[in-house]
């Protein structure tokens, strides 16, 4: 029965270190606009001009058909001067 005990306690600290990398994550995507398109350049392997796209930050937050809340990671949307969009 102890196993079993070890095993919860386990996945509730892979679960709790799961949440802190989320969070982190967030906090880098949330940085400024100048650091944010070389970054999100190098994902869509583009090279956007900082004052030439917008960046949009999409819901990441859900009801599914029992009410239930879903929180998604995250949702970005990069939009240049010339139409093209990037998700």
């Amino acid at each position: 029965m102890k196993r079993i005990d070890l095993s919860m306690s386990e996945a509730n600290r892979r679960r709790r270190e799961s949440i802190k990398l989320d969070q982190m994550m967030r906090v880098l995507f949330g940085l400024s606009k100048k650091v944010m398109v070389p970054l999100l350049g190098g994902l869509f392997g583009e090279r956007f001009a900082s004052d030439q796209v917008t960046i949009q930050y999409g819901n990441g937050k859900f009801v599914d058909h029992k009410l239930g809340q879903i929180e998604g990671n995250l949702f970005i949307t990069v939009r240049t001067a010339d139409g093209k969009q990037y998700s």
